[in-house]
């Protein structure tokens, strides 16, 4: 995250008391709220993760937990370095623990899946990131950090815990990603003032939803042509096909089409329209 001088930093402060104060979700949750983060204007590594578990909610500290040292050593951090916010910032899904369930701790009310206090922390971070291929260096980065094929398959499925859901009636024929080994749905709105293509994709299997995660933070929010220039060459460095089957790797790449297909629309579009 870049810095945060001036009249930036005081939105910065600003924001960060909406976090503390939130109590969107109060009604869905068991104990009352008490939003779980780490956030720093100068934070050098951005962490989206799960909601908080029980012991972070008691404590009030992100990853406060067995998890928490999990993570810690595979980023080859101790606890100092870690909470320390100025190098690490750690943004939750949802903000609050958001109870438990037979198979464990509860995924977050789905009103906090995007709240309007993570997309200011996103939109900040997307001025921060330029373009697509700065995006693609991060997703690297953030790779890196995992030692074994089996840590990165268990961060793209926290991925696709995270990300948010369609609406049901955007679940239709029309929308659907052919060439996909399971369901997906993709849906596209167009800024003509702004000329950026915001995507929104769902699924019915959980691995594809961390890939829907990928591709959307790569492609959603940008304009036609970049988008077109800019290929996810970032997956082969990540190694992502090795894990994959051969049946998702080919839904991937229907997806990353489907995107490139919506992209081509728009991009001829405009200069037709232009020329009216």
């Amino acid at each position: 995250m870049a810095g945060a001088p001036g009249g930036e930093a005081e939105s910065f402060a600003a924001l960060l008391a909406e976090l503390r104060a939130c109590r969107r979700c109060a009604p869905s949750l068991p104990v009352p709220p008490r939003p779980v983060f780490q956030l720093h204007p100068t934070a050098r590594v951005l962490l989206i993760s799960q909601a908080p578990g029980r012991a972070a909610q008691r404590s009030g500290r992100v990853f406060d937990d067995p998890s928490g040292e999990r993570l810690r050593a595979w980023l080859g951090v101790d606890r100092a370095t870690f909470y320390d916010p100025t190098c690490f910032a750690v943004l939750p899904m949802g903000l609050c623990w958001p109870g438990r369930s037979r198979a464990g701790d509860a995924p977050p009310p789905s009103p906090t899946v995007e709240p309007p206090h993570r997309r200011g922390i996103s939109a900040r971070r997307r001025r921060a990131m330029a373009d697509i291929r700065a995006e693609q260096e991060a997703l690297a980065e953030e790779f890196a950090l995992f030692d074994t094929p089996r840590d990165k398959l268990e961060y793209l499925l926290e991925l696709g815990r995270g990300l948010e859901p369609l609406e049901e009636e955007a679940k239709i024929e029309a929308n659907q990603v052919r060439g996909c080994q399971s369901q997906v749905w993709m849906v596209a709105s167009f800024d003509p003032e702004s000329r950026r293509l915001v995507l929104r994709a769902d699924s019915d299997a959980l691995i594809v939803r961390g890939l829907i995660a990928l591709l959307l933070r790569l492609y959603s929010g940008r304009m036609p042509e970049e988008i077109l220039a800019h290929p996810p060459e970032v997956f082969e460095r990540i190694g992502l096909g090795r894990l994959l089957t051969p049946g998702r790797q080919n839904g991937l790449w229907s997806m990353v089409e489907r995107i490139r297909e919506i992209a081509r629309i728009y991009a001829a579009a405009e200069p037709a329209r232009a020329g009216a």
